[in-house]
């Protein structure tokens, strides 16, 4: 019974996207220490750092809540001609339903941009995790057979179980590696990555039994492009997460509306933008996204909209995530950040 039982905790702390094992965002490129440890120091401006927080499922049970929050900067430039090395930090953690089931995740992230050519359009991002990880269950919150008295379950009497860890903690290693492009005008970008999380499998078990988490892998990659205008920009992208058994694809695009222009050279006016987007996770979810741009700071909104199979339980309603981000010097003109990053 309590093996079972602890099946179902895990299976529905871990059910992120398709039974993946970490804490996942559908607005995942405001996630961006989450996707891959190169992504640290590869933004325009000087510091960045963002909050996500994402609820779902609301409508079955206690609601699942995700929290997360990062930090990254480049904290030293023109190394080895214009190269730049990058310090990160983030810390997520997950929240799953009545048993009380917690992860927490926390990672340092160090970075090298390498400028390829002499024109710096071409750049490539190496990037490496290490990460403290833990797994914690409130037992008082879990209910078994010898506590039922044929009206309800008495949690004070005994549950005839053998007592189980209530956490555990692990150390982890990651790294990554993204290519990125900017033509001269700034007005073409693209980009892809890939990445590894759990290199080392660690150990989380709550029972002494073997179990450890796979290896999670990670893929992404995008196209941005500015009309002529310098008014509509569109920025279609894409990520594949395959963690053991379990793989998820998230694709869409968004389009942005820049309201106003910055000024490079002063900084005295900031840029004013409105994003819309529409993404697919491929088998689970249909997910809309507004995005508010002022200045060096963007507000998310998003929704998922059930479309697999859990929508026979939860009538489409997955719940929503709102992200906030500030990235200093954004866009400015000054030599103390790069602008042709995204």
């Amino acid at each position: 019974m309590r093996t079972r039982l602890l099946t179902i905790i895990l299976f529905f702390a871990s059910f992120q996207v398709i039974g993946q094992a970490d804490v996942h965002y559908s607005q995942f490129d405001n996630a961006p220490l989450q996707i891959n440890p190169a992504n640290t120091g590869l933004f325009q401006g000087s510091v960045r750092a963002g909050v996500n927080y994402r609820r779902q499922w609301e409508n079955i049970s206690t609601p699942f809540q995700s929290i997360g929050g990062f930090v990254d900067g480049q904290i030293a430039k023109d190394l080895f001609k214009r190269d730049i090395f990058s310090l990160g930090l983030n810390v997520n953690q997950d929240q799953a339903g009545i048993t009380g089931f917690n992860m927490l995740n926390a990672g340092l992230n160090i970075g090298y941009i390498k400028v390829m050519d002499p024109e710096a359009r071409h750049y490539v991002s190496i990037g490496a995790r290490v990460g403290f990880g833990q797994r914690s269950i409130t037992p008082d919150l879990t209910t078994w057979d010898n506590q039922w008295t044929n009206t309800g379950f008495d949690p004070t009497l005994p549950s005839g179980e053998a007592p189980m860890e209530e956490s555990v903690s692990h150390v982890d290693f990651g790294g990554g590696i993204k290519y990125f492009f900017a033509s001269e005008d700034g007005r073409y970008k693209a980009y892809g990555g890939a990445a590894a999380y759990h290199l080392n499998t660690p150990s989380v078990n709550f029972m002494g039994n073997d179990v450890s988490l796979d290896t999670r892998y990670m893929f992404d990659g995008g196209f941005y492009y500015l009309a002529s205008n310098d008014v509509v920009a569109i920025h279609p992208q894409f990520m594949w997460m395959h963690q053991g058994p379990n793989n998820s694809v998230m694709l869409g695009s968004d389009v942005k509306f820049i309201l106003s222009q910055a000024t490079r050279s002063t900084g005295f006016l900031n840029e004013m933008s409105l994003a819309l987007g529409l993404y697919h996770r491929t088998g689970d979810a249909i997910v809309p996204m507004v995005k508010l741009g002022a200045g060096g700071f963007e507000i998310g909104m998003s929704y998922d909209f059930t479309v697999g199979n859990l929508t026979r339980v939860n009538n489409g309603m997955g719940g929503p995530e709102f992200s906030i981000i500030y990235k200093a010097n954004y866009k400015k003109g000054n030599r103390g950040s790069l602008t042709r990053f995204l």
